[in-house]
């Protein structure tokens, strides 16, 4: 295969045996990414799934990636079980890797297009149910609301609001309590990642 000498064992007039290293040749064309995957998030996480990936030493690159091998027999360690995980990644022209930098990981687990979005953190949990406040006549009131998917940032909202009505968001301060209007309700695609990580640390966050 073409590559690239990375490493030349030997010296010049050294006397050779069989199976004896010569050099290591690299091929940067092929990379991947093996990571630990933590057995709470391994019902979600499968073979063919996409991946976003940023490293450190490649600051404003995003490389793209692909689950390629989820482990079937994990490791036991200090009582927590993780299970081998590789992602191939498809390089951009130009990119080189070094061997052993770091990667974060995000595993795209689930995507819904044209679903109702709003800010996480304008909704709150009374009992078994999920309120969110709505600007009503400049004034906010609560709202009974059905959720879906969730993420950090954004949650789907299946049933209790309309696309274009204003959600309450409440920030704490040392000092005071504001109440702002938050990001209005909107109607759009995009993918929710459900599994992220930065490695070499063991398992996902």
């Amino acid at each position: 295969f073409a590559g690239t000498i990375n490493s030349i064992s030997l010296k010049v007039g050294e006397r050779i045996g069989t199976n004896t290293v010569v050099m290591e040749i690299v091929d940067f064309s092929q990379a991947e990414v093996r990571a630990t995957l933590d057995e709470i998030d391994l019902s979600r996480v499968k073979s063919g799934q996409r991946v976003a990936i940023t490293m450190d030493a490649l600051p404003g690159t995003r490389i793209t990636g692909q689950v390629a091998f989820v482990a079937l027999v994990g490791t036991r360690a200090s009582g927590v079980v993780t299970y081998p995980l590789k992602i191939t990644m498809t390089l951009p022209s130009g990119v080189v890797l070094r061997d052993g930098v770091t990667a974060t990981l995000n595993v795209v687990v689930e995507e819904k297009r044209g679903v109702l979005l709003v800010p996480t953190r304008a909704l709150k949990r009374q009992g078994r149910d999920w309120i969110a406040q709505v600007l009503v006549d400049g004034k906010p009131q609560d709202r009974l609301v059905t959720v879906g998917t969730s993420s950090d940032q954004q949650t789907e909202i299946v049933s209790g609001l309309n696309e274009g009505d204003q959600v309450v968001i409440t920030t704490t301060t040392a000092t005071r309590t504001a109440t702002t209007q938050g990001g209005g309700g909107g109607s759009f695609g995009g993918a929710i990642p459900g599994v992220g990580g930065g490695m070499p640390a063991m398992g996902f966050r």
